[in-house]
């Protein structure tokens, strides 16, 4: 099994309390865009590899993470987006992911026999971290 990570700079602390996954229907974009004025870089790392696209906002990294985590409960194949482009393919086959850089000529390995479990909380845990950020500065809902 490849380590895998997920990495948000500036970091982001662990959150002591736990939040609904999707709370992001119900977040305040315009009150949260306008507290977090700094943007926030998103990268996965499958055994030191890095990978990520430019920094962003905070509600663009709340949503690369849910959307990530969302695919990944649904156990189906799929791309790895950040800031809404492929960084990674993702091939699930029944409770175990292998990970792809996306190529035409050959699909690189950068991750295999992942656990799907492990993952979903991974990415759950950091969209838990997430939401307790927000909490901490803005209003979380409308």
């Amino acid at each position: 099994m490849s380590a895998f990570e997920i990495e948000i700079e500036p970091a982001v602390r662990e959150s002591a309390q736990s939040y609904d996954p999707d709370l992001i229907y119900k977040l305040d974009f315009q009150t949260i865009e306008a507290v977090f004025q700094q943007e926030f870089s998103l990268f996965y790392s499958f055994s030191g590899r890095r990978f990520g696209y430019y920094p962003s906002s905070i509600i663009t990294i709340i949503n690369d993470v849910h959307l990530e985590w969302t695919n990944i409960v649904s156990r189906k194949s799929h791309e790895i987006k950040i800031c809404g482009y492929t960084v990674l393919l993702m091939d699930m086959e029944h409770d175990i992911a292998s990970v792809f850089v996306p190529s035409l000529d050959d699909r690189k390995e950068v991750g295999m026999g992942l656990d799907a479990g492990l993952l979903e909380r991974k990415f759950r845990s950091k969209l838990n971290d997430l939401y307790g950020l927000i909490k901490s500065e803005a209003p979380l809902a409308n």
